[in-house]
């Protein structure tokens, strides 16, 4: 089974963007990959290396905004989000609410990616640092097709959006199962399997493949779970759309590969369901990283029994509740 990494899926899209734009610009950290690669090769004037220099990738690619280009920024996820997060906040959240800007920041190494680099390097903490900038979109996919979906809406949308990218390359057969692609577009998520069940299993990103197998263990243990991929955090019609199908369910699980009620995605689940339309608001159990630094060092798996977010764990944790309610 062919492998691919989530960066170059999205980085060979944007490639076949700015050959056709010559207003398309990629600035990067000194950062690279093989799409990357022949970027520079072909299209050296469309790419700018600003060194490891997070802070100034921001206001490089601010300054090329406001001159009316379309930038990609890109640099490791914890440091584009945590090392620059005021240059992000002045330069691209404030300052476009009063000038045009388009720029789309790339943040790849997102949950445990980086596993045996230890928590400097591991990040569990962007998706809320950066739901606290209101003038951003969030895109946190998890395989090729949630990815171009998540492209194409983000090239729709002037303004500041940012990709959370796993580091770690992926096979099909990880997320066997999913369809309607379209439906991201559509509604902001995506239903992976519907099983007639008013329970539901919401996740995003690389965690979502140990939620597919949960789902099968649960199975064969005779408990019925919907699965439900969010990758676009956002305001407005879409957002509205989610509320509105996850208030159909009356349990609901998630699971992210992050901080537990910190504002990752449990917090953003909880959000949607206060918004649905005085519908009854299901019952949200929460399955997520323990808010603590772990200096453990191994696989990525080893690192998810640690934290509680392995297959067996959420299985476990799914299947005691469920059969307490």
């Amino acid at each position: 089974m062919l492998r691919s990494a989530q960066r170059d899926i999205l980085l060979s899209l944007i490639f076949q963007e700015m050959k056709h734009d010559k207003k398309v610009i990629f600035v990067t950290a000194d950062f690279g990959s093989p799409v990357l690669s022949e970027i520079e090769e072909v299209l050296p004037g469309q790419i700018v290396n600003v060194g490891i220099a997070e802070q100034n990738l921001i206001n490089v690619s601010a300054g090329l905004a406001i001159e009316g280009f379309k930038v990609y920024c890109y640099a490791i996820a914890p440091f584009i989000t945590m090392r620059c997060f005021e240059q992000i906040r002045v330069n691209c959240a404030l300052l476009s609410k009063v000038r045009k800007m388009d720029i789309t920041l790339i943040g790849v190494g997102v949950g445990y990616s980086y596993s045996v680099s230890g928590p400097t390097h591991q990040c569990y903490e962007d998706l809320g640092i950066m739901r606290n900038l209101p003038t951003l979109r969030i895109f946190s996919p998890s395989d090729d097709g949630s990815i171009t979906s998540c492209y194409r809406l983000a090239k729709s949308w002037r303004g500041i959006n940012y990709f959370r990218l796993d580091a770690k390359p992926f096979e099909k057969s990880d997320y066997a199962g999913l369809s309607g692609d379209a439906l991201i577009e559509q509604s902001g998520l995506r239903i992976c399997t519907k099983q007639l069940t008013k329970i539901c299993i919401i996740s995003t990103g690389y965690l979502l493949k140990n939620v597919l197998l949960a789902q099968n263990a649960l199975a064969s243990e005779g408990i019925q779970v919907n699965v439900i991929e969010i990758p676009v955090f956002c305001d407005g019609h879409l957002r509205a759309s989610q509320a509105s199908m996850l208030s159909n369910f009356e349990v609901i699980f998630t699971a992210e590969e992050g901080f537990l009620d910190r504002g990752g995605l449990d917090s953003y689940v909880r959000m949607l369901l206060n918004e649905s339309n005085n519908k009854p608001i299901p019952s949200v159990f929460g399955i997520g990283v323990e808010p603590t630094y772990r200096f453990e060092i191994g696989d990525r798996d080893y690192l998810h029994e640690l934290s509680g977010i392995s297959v067996s764990a959420i299985t476990k944790k799914v299947s005691s509740k469920v059969n307490e309610l």
